[in-house]
């Protein structure tokens, strides 16, 4: 039962006398009233908080609804998502299929190295400017000989990624950070002839080390670009 305080007040003056006894009856039977209905409301907002959560949970276990927990690459997702290498595109989606940027990739090797970008200083590539939210992370990847540009003066960050040139930084990042890339035998890709000659000796030592395994067909097609979620599946190879 629910007490205002104005029935409150009008119960009291009816006592009569208005002993203290009676006036500290009324209180502790309004304030205890009070008390009930606060700790009731808390429950129920509890209860449904928890609710919220067991569904996400239930249904993904990560916060993006572009990744099913039966998407094929869930898992290489989830593994670098909590690891802090990658991020979503907004806050519930990670655009799984979509092509992943220069800009993107070299952001997530920097992840992966748990490097600190702060400390970068501006590069001469003129189209990352200062002040960009993946200049650190381009600087940091000039400085440690993981990316050279696609000239002397552009690093073209909004670019889709070629698959040759993910492998390059890829390799690069092993070299730097001695990564060791077991070598075993592989039949060579079926158009290892169309790869250029700056990225062959990576894609080969990548291939051989079981980091990447090309297309169904055979081939690599160096000049295709590489999905978000392909780009997860390699950086979990490492």
């Amino acid at each position: 039962m629910q007490l205002p305080p104005k029935n409150y007040d009008a119960m009291v003056k009816r006592a009569n006398p208005p002993s203290p006894v009676v006036k500290d009856c009324l209180w502790a039977f309004f304030v205890g009233g009070a008390i009930c209905l606060l700790g009731e409301a808390l429950r129920q907002f509890y209860l449904s908080l928890m609710d919220n959560l067991s569904h996400v949970s239930a249904a993904s276990g990560l916060p993006f609804t572009d990744v099913a927990a039966d998407r094929w690459s869930y898992t290489y997702i989830k593994q670098m998502y909590d690891a802090g290498v990658v991020s979503g595109m907004t806050p519930t989606t990670f655009e799984p299929a979509g092509d992943v940027t220069r800009a993107q990739f070299v952001t997530m090797l920097a992840g992966l190295a748990k490097a600190d970008v702060s400390k970068y200083p501006a590069t001469s590539f003129r189209d990352v400017p200062e002040g960009a939210w993946y200049a650190p992370y381009v600087n940091w990847a000039l400085a440690n000989g993981i990316v050279s540009g696609t000239s002397a003066v552009t690093f073209s960050p909004d670019a889709s990624i070629t698959r040759q040139d993910m492998a390059v930084m890829l390799y690069q990042y092993t070299q730097r950070y001695d990564v060791a890339l077991q070598q075993q035998t592989v039949t060579p890709f079926t158009d290892e002839s169309s790869i250029s000659a700056y990225a062959l000796p990576a894609v080969q030592a990548l291939h051989r080390a079981g980091v990447i395994s090309g297309m169904p067909d055979g081939s690599f097609q160096p000049f295709g670009t590489a999905t978000r979620e392909q780009a997860c599946v390699v950086l979990c190879a490492l």
